[in-house]
């Protein structure tokens, strides 16, 4: 595993947080620093000015290394914090986009939809909504020791317009908690299509099955939202329980 800062972005001029490279002075120090003390380092520079992207831009990064040490529930590096930051991050420098797309820190982060937002795809549009959710992951709201109680998974092919023009497959798992305190998942197969305003088609049990169609659309966070008060969440449950 790297030191903190071996891979981390440097700052290239004013338009990172409106600093010089040398007002960073932080930074000279993190290539001999555990991730650990580079996260108190980057907030304590956000502490000082929220506004530098690059500290938020490697705050992220850093986080995300760190959850693939330890548990992020541990190090306070949950997925919607590491987000947060790098949304932050694009909003005050849009061209750290280009970086974030290729930045190797970030890859297990990639299929989320909620980072394909930060990254550059819009859904506002069926184009930009495919980018979004083609391949993804959607979680039902966290229910306490047991999580997510159902997720669903969309096939990664081009979908059609419409459900009767042939649905791709989505796999379903629900799960349960039983009375001997086990987890266990039950997978059934629906089907999705993607309209032509974006709309997301949701067939939870297939055709013909007995549970109706849902219209879902995005919101700016990547989470899928329906008429009927439906809701599926970009992200999974973490450290909640």
């Amino acid at each position: 595993m790297q030191r903190c800062g071996g891979g981390l972005a440097q700052p290239q001029g004013p338009r990172d947080g409106h600093r010089r490279p040398a007002e960073y002075g932080w930074l000279s120090v993190l290539p001999e620093r555990p991730p650990d003390a580079a996260v108190a380092l980057f907030e304590a520079a956000l502490g000082a000015d929220n506004s530098h992207a690059l500290a938020h831009y490697n705050l992220a990064a850093t986080l995300s290394l760190l959850r693939q040490q330890r548990h992020p529930c541990e190090v306070d590096a949950w997925l919607d914090r590491i987000l947060d930051h790098l949304a932050r991050s694009v909003q005050l420098d849009p061209e750290r986009q280009a970086r974030l797309k290729v930045d190797p820190d970030f890859a297990a982060l990639a299929g989320l939809p909620r980072f394909r937002i930060p990254a550059g795809a819009e859904a506002d549009s069926r184009r930009g909504a495919l980018q979004i959710v083609q391949g993804a992951t959607f979680y039902a709201p966290g229910v306490g020791v047991i999580g997510n109680p159902a997720h669903f998974v969309l096939d990664g092919a081009a979908p059609h317009t419409d459900l009767a023009e042939g649905a791709l497959p989505v796999r379903m798992v629900h799960r349960s908690l039983g009375e001997d305190g086990q987890v266990t998942e039950a997978l059934t197969q629906g089907g999705w299509a993607l309209a032509p305003d974006g709309t997301l088609l949701l067939d939870p049990d297939g055709k013909g099955g007995e549970q109706p169609i849902q219209r879902l659309r995005l919101n700016a966070e990547g989470d899928l939202e329906g008429p009927a008060g439906e809701r599926w969440m970009g992200l999974p449950s973490e450290c909640e329980a």
